[in-house]
């Protein structure tokens, strides 16, 4: 019976931390170079089994070599939010300052927090002559911040702005560095580029840190499936994965930003959290100027997750609603002394 309360009560603030984000998405839907979230969820279990370290896990497919129907979970909590990196919709404007950013990349800006990034390109000339947000924040150059002269600019598809014929500085254009995923119980684990360590009993481990317990000796590929082994695993930054010295396949890369890359800091704005590493230059940008990237928020699609979501929600309501009836009979009714 508290397992059911449990459970229901976890769905409840699952779909409720769900609502939050598709709110927040709706409400920028038509946002200049807004980026979609979405919240992903960890079952119960692998909560716990992180939390212990990987101590103890439970056995998985072609990990333990058991045969097993699955976990009984105990619900699942809000894990992480991601960053939907999608194209958005381009439109032309007549604004020599509107830029766009086509493919990887973000623009640079200088806030009084520090260095953020966004794909809003809707900038303008600040009253010193210095190229700036709406928001006043000044873009960044390769050089720092970018110092315009009077007259027209010129801004080529490689980020470099030209007036009267000179160079005047090339927009800071970078990109976060790609994560990869490998199968684990609560779904995937999404793990950067570099040197790991497998052990028999699927635990991925850094630098003797635990990173992810996979639950199978197989992956992804993005030419189909990768089999793991145990010993030293290399991913490279194309995805590129070797295993004890030999090269096994190639893993995709991961869809959208974690919050350990970027975080949100205000409407199209995010910045790196304290121990994060740092974008790095996009080689060949593909900046367009007199454009506008939209928001890449499916606004079919969200309508018909928070209506799914709403349900859910009432599903769980009741699910409690059930659990709390079958507690208090459990307390009042079993064991009652009957003449």
């Amino acid at each position: 019976m508290l397992r059911g309360l449990y459970t229901a009560a976890s769905s409840l603030l699952r779909m409720q931390k769900r609502q939050e984000v598709i709110a927040g998405n709706l409400a920028n839907a038509t946002t200049t170079g807004f980026r979609a979230d979405a919240a992903e969820a960890t079952g119960f279990v692998a909560v716990l089994q992180d939390q212990l370290n990987g101590i103890e896990s439970p056995p998985a497919p072609n990990v333990w070599g058991a045969d097993w129907i699955g976990l009984l979970g105990t619900g699942v909590q809000p894990d992480r939010y991601i960053v939907d990196t999608r194209q958005g919709p381009i439109r032309q404007t007549d604004n020599p300052l509107d830029l766009a950013l086509g493919g990887r990349g973000f623009f640079a800006v200088q806030t009084p927090d520090g260095i953020g990034y966004t794909r809003d390109g809707s900038f303008r000339r600040s009253a010193t002559g210095q190229l700036v947000t709406g928001q006043g924040y000044p873009v960044l150059g390769v050089d720092g911040p970018i110092q315009l002269g009077p007259g027209p600019v010129t801004v080529n598809r490689d980020g470099t702005l030209v007036q009267n014929g000179q160079v005047v500085s090339r927009l800071q254009v970078v990109d976060f560095a790609p994560r990869f995923a490998l199968p684990t119980a609560a779904g995937t684990a999404r793990v950067a580029a570099g040197a790991y360590t497998l052990d028999e009993r699927g635990a991925l481990t850094r630098d003797g840190t635990l990173v992810a317990q996979l639950s199978s000796f197989q992956a992804a590929g993005a030419d189909g499936p990768v089999p793991l082994a145990p010993g030293a695993l290399t991913i490279g930054a194309d995805g590129t994965l070797t295993i004890n010295g030999t090269p096994a396949g190639r893993l995709p890369a991961a869809a959208g930003l974690d919050t350990d890359q970027a975080r949100r800091t205000s409407g199209t704005l995010l910045r790196i959290p304290d121990g994060g590493e740092p974008p790095q230059p996009v080689d060949n940008p593909r900046v367009e100027q007199y454009a506008l990237e939209g928001s890449n928020v499916d606004l079919t699609k969200t309508m018909t997750d928070m209506l799914a979501v709403s349900r859910a929600y009432e599903a769980s309501q009741r699910a409690l609603k059930l659990a709390d009836e079958a507690a208090q009979r459990a307390v009042t009714d079993v064991g009652r002394l009957t003449a």
